[in-house]
């Protein structure tokens, strides 16, 4: 249950950070360019 515990609070703090370190415009810009690569 520790083990469990630990890894869920990380994987938050990890989750938030990405969000307030990578702006939603480059995110959407990194969604397109991966999307568009198999295309092309």
């Amino acid at each position: 249950m520790a083990v469990l515990g630990v890894q869920l609070v990380v994987t938050l703090l990890t989750a938030t950070l990405m969000h307030r370190l990578a702006p939603h415009c480059s995110f959407a810009r990194w969604l397109l360019c991966n999307g568009r690569l198999p295309s092309n």
